[in-house]
């Protein structure tokens, strides 16, 4: 059987697309592309402020946070939060921000505070990009293959993976005496009570 020659021209050309065509480096420049577009949305939103870079100001949200958690020292050299990131209290978590800006502040700053949930919120980053990237209203985890902590590493280098504390939640919401959490391993929120034991990264708003 003889096959008309449009035909066969056509099924060479299929062919020649299909050999052309490489899986591997398709995805290759998928992911470099998709990298390269997620490094300059953080380039875009964060900028390292302070005379030895140790505050991110969220260009976003307009506010400027520690880079490093309560307990952890930064190292201007080595751009990085050297030590543990401290465990503490609700209440002691409020009293040592009070502390901090009495004996002088951090940065020439002295109204350093927790963060509200909302603010905090802004913080987690999904690297999977699920449900997004950064999801500021959205309380749910992650999802998706991402990377922990939930936050972008870059601009809070040595994070632990774990809850930081949100300012208290107004009593009369049926959780007197509770407070908000954000999972920096999940991406999630959540309540703790006082009793409960979490890390504090503080933050504040220029005037």
């Amino acid at each position: 059987m003889r096959y008309p020659p449009i035909l066969i021209i056509m099924a060479l050309l299929v062919s020649v697309a299909a050999l052309a065509f490489n899986p591997d480096e398709a995805l290759r420049q998928y992911q470099q592309t998709d990298q390269q577009q997620r490094q300059s949305e953080l380039t875009d939103r964060y900028e390292f402020i302070g005379q030895d870079g140790g505050i991110v100001h969220d260009t976003l949200t307009d506010l400027h946070w520690m880079r490093c958690s309560l307990g952890q020292t930064w190292e201007a050299g080595e751009q990085t939060c050297s030590g543990t990131a401290g465990r503490f209290k609700y209440a002691d978590a409020e009293l040592l921000a009070r502390l901090l800006n009495e004996e002088g502040g951090y940065g020439d700053h002295t109204d350093w505070r927790l963060p509200t949930r909302a603010e905090l919120q802004t913080l987690v980053y999904c690297s999977s990009g699920q449900p997004a990237r950064f999801k500021s209203h959205n309380r749910n985890a992650c999802e998706g293959n991402f990377r922990r902590p939930t936050l972008v590493t870059a601009a809070f280098p040595n994070t632990p993976a774990h809850t930081y504390w949100a300012v208290s939640l107004q009593q009369g919401q049926g959780y007197d005496h509770g407070a908000w959490l954000v999972h920096f391993n999940l991406g999630h929120v959540s309540k703790g009570g006082a009793f409960y034991y979490s890390r504090v990264r503080l933050v504040r708003r220029e005037l």
